[in-house]
């Protein structure tokens, strides 16, 4: 069975920095980020639309193929992120890994995106990352019976890198990894999840 990697998380997380490093290296990873500011650059009104839909339309191509590969989404939305998830696992008989990046911080989110877009990047309305930062949690608990396998990703202002702090399989409930001392949006919400080391 193919694998669809998602790495998602609020905008400003650091999915497009830093996602790369906890999917396989040989597989694509489809980015509208990226996209949107090669887009923006041509002078695309609607880039973040436009992107997104050739996102959606180019892994729907690596579907038809049968490849493993990745794609970059929020997940702050159940219509459209989650529901083109499920369409892609239930559509192509896909086993779904997500890499949630996430942060105790929507401060953290919020400066992000005022910094990528003072420096040219694509606009997020800050009201749009309250939203996908407020709902990210809740959702995932919605959708979590169709999701495979999980790895938590935890950003901080001081660390260097994000840090992988939890990994494991859902909904078997068994755990890869967890490490010692977790940040407060894993313990405050997913006390069910088997934090007891492989």
């Amino acid at each position: 069975m193919p694998t669809l990697y998602v790495i998602a998380g609020p905008p400003g997380i650091g999915k497009s920095t830093n996602g790369r490093a906890f999917v396989p290296t040989d597989i694509p990873i489809e980015n509208s980020d990226l996209l949107a500011n090669y887009l923006k650059s041509k002078g695309e009104v609607d880039y973040q639309e436009i992107a997104f839909d050739k996102i959606i339309a180019k892994s729907k191509e690596n579907c038809l193929l049968g490849i493993d590969f990745g794609v970059e989404i929020n997940l702050g939305y159940q219509i459209p992120h989650y529901s083109i998830v499920r369409f892609l696992r239930e559509k192509f008989n896909y086993r779904v890994e997500v890499v949630l990046f996430f942060t105790d911080s929507l401060e953290l989110c919020l400066s992000r995106v005022f910094d990528r877009e003072r420096k040219g990047g694509h606009r997020v309305p800050e009201q749009i990352v309250r939203e996908m930062y407020a709902n990210t949690i809740s959702l995932l608990h919605k959708n979590i019976t169709f999701i495979d396998h999980l790895q938590f990703v935890n950003v901080t202002e001081i660390s260097l890198s994000p840090e992988l702090v939890y990994s494991g399989y859902y909904p078997e409930q068994t755990c890869e990894y967890c490490q010692d001392g977790l940040p407060n949006w894993i313990i405050n919400n997913f006390d069910k999840i088997a934090f007891l080391g492989p």
